[in-house]
């Protein structure tokens, strides 16, 4: 079984990959020089899927191209729960720091950090802090019409900080055809 190191910081825990997680490769790539790409996930709406987006972007990111970083700004803390009991990832996850997210861009030895955000835009202040660093945000949305209100304030805030973004239809039902996720896309750009 994998051990799993942790790392302790002040009232924070860094969860990293372990050791053994690739047994049979014979060299991790190396994180890239520069500074990482800073991918968030944000909906005001809570239960459309941001965190186990985040958990996945981040595992086939480091399976496929690099190091990754999943931050776990969301209160709950979703994400550092479900690290806490996997018993090896191929991702490394910390959970926010207040003053942290503002300097999302100097983490060191990863390609790609991924912020898994509170489902809500109260705290727009937070929103802001995480915005100053990201590439690309993502609005997961659930093809359902109580998605569509809270996925276009999202886009809102997020496009007035300047940042590109897209909207994921996450969640849909395979069994009930295209339907739903067409009428989600007609809603969206009305």
């Amino acid at each position: 079984m994998a051990q799993r190191q942790a790392i302790r910081g002040a009232n924070t825990e860094h969860i990293c990959a372990g050791d053994d997680y690739r047994a049979g490769m014979s060299t991790i790539a190396p994180a890239r020089l520069a500074a990482p790409w800073v991918i968030s996930l944000c909906s005001q709406k809570g239960g459309v899927g941001k965190t186990t987006l985040a958990l996945l972007l981040a595992a086939t990111t480091a399976d496929i191209s690099g190091r990754a970083l999943v931050i776990d700004a969301d209160t709950q803390g979703s994400a550092t729960e479900i690290a806490q009991a996997a018993d090896s990832l191929p991702f490394d996850i910390l959970a926010a720091e207040p003053g942290q997210l503002t300097r999302l861009r100097e983490a060191t030895g990863y390609d790609t950090v991924f912020v898994d955000m509170a489902g809500s835009l109260d705290a727009l202040g937070t929103l802001g802090q995480v915005m100053q660093s990201t590439d690309l945000a993502i609005i997961p949305m659930i093809p359902e019409r109580q998605s569509v209100t809270p996925t276009l304030r999202t886009a809102q805030a997020i496009g007035d900080a300047g940042v590109p973004f897209r909207v994921v239809v996450n969640l849909a039902d395979p069994l009930r055809g295209p339907g739903p996720v067409e009428a989600a896309w007609e809603l969206l750009d009305r």
